[in-house]
């Protein structure tokens, strides 16, 4: 199973579609499909709002998803992030938001792939390590469409994994360190080295 998660109108489902050659005859939309029954194609778009959908009738939403996935184990899941800016006052919204949130969880949890997508550019979050083994072009942390190496990535050597960090100029990130044992929490014994360059703050850890 695969997820691919990304604010509005980012691009996901062009990205996904022209990427995996698929065609929108295999995508089932969840802001229009019937709640009564459960999506029929291998693709789902628009997850958040079938689960707003769900919410308002008082559906279980977390079932339903666990149906669909045995009829689609290889189920192709794209979803908006609705979890940033203010919390509605709408104990609807509300309950729609969390029941996104967790459920996305569960999804990335139990994903090959989790991927995002912002202003169309493709950041896989989750890979296996077949496809970083036989380098797929978008397994790379932030590395766009699978491109070169921009002059603003910094690329982070760790173990079998190269992880890139985008680099943009004027945010303080409060220091390398932090950062760096947010991202790798399994990797020990990190050696941080930082520094500025051109107004950017970089980091380089190594094993």
């Amino acid at each position: 199973m695969r997820l691919i998660i990304g604010g509005a109108h980012q691009g996901k489902l062009d990205w996904y579609l022209y990427t995996s050659g698929r065609s929108m005859q295999q995508v089932a939309d969840g802001e229009t499909l019937p709640l009564e029954l459960l999506p029929d194609r291998p693709v789902l778009n628009h997850l958040h709002r079938w689960v707003y959908r769900m919410v308002q009738q008082g559906k279980d939403v977390q079932a339903a998803m666990e149906r669909y996935l045995q009829c689609f184990p290889d189920a192709v899941i794209l979803c908006d992030e609705v979890g940033c800016g203010v919390v509605p006052i709408d104990p609807v919204e509300r309950q729609w938001r969390e029941e996104t949130g967790r459920l996305c969880c569960l999804l990335a949890q139990r994903a090959q792939r989790v991927e995002r997508i912002f202003c169309g550019i493709a950041m896989t979050l989750k890979a296996t390590e077949e496809d970083v083994g036989r380098g797929d072009k978008n397994t790379d942390l932030a590395r766009p469409g699978g491109t070169e190496m921009g002059q603003d990535e910094f690329p982070l050597q760790v173990g079998r994994f190269e992880l890139l960090v985008v680099l943009v100029e004027g945010i303080d990130f409060f220091g390398v360190e932090p950062m760096a044992e947010m991202m790798l929490p399994q990797v020990p014994d990190l050696a941080v080295d930082s520094g500025i360059i051109n107004g950017m703050l970089l980091g380089r850890v190594d094993t």
